[in-house]
């Protein structure tokens, strides 16, 4: 169930349209996506990270944002843009 749960989220439904559809509440769905985000945040690997891409970006209307940290997508690499980190905020506090 959990792996679906996790599909779910990847394929861009929002948590309350995922939790609808497999008939869990969102709360529930939130700790899952949270065990699951930290359990692979703990493994990524970010020795060889060189550079980093900052941005912040509004997550909805009334000035709430979140800060983004990526790594960039190397030239002579077919990996995509990895994204390090998110966090609630824009200011220097954040980082």
């Amino acid at each position: 169930m959990e792996a679906i749960m996790m599909l779910l989220a990847q394929s861009g439904m929002t948590v309350a349209e995922a939790g609808r559809t497999m008939d869990v509440r969102a709360n529930r769905y939130w700790r899952v996506l949270g065990f699951h985000v930290l359990g692979a945040h703990a493994q990524m690997d970010v020795e060889k990270v060189k550079k980093l891409l900052v941005d912040e970006t509004s997550i909805r209307k009334g000035h709430k944002y979140v800060t983004v940290v990526c790594e960039p997508r190397q030239p002579e690499s077919e990996n995509p843009t990895r994204v390090l980190f998110v966090t609630e905020g824009k200011d220097h506090k954040t980082l």
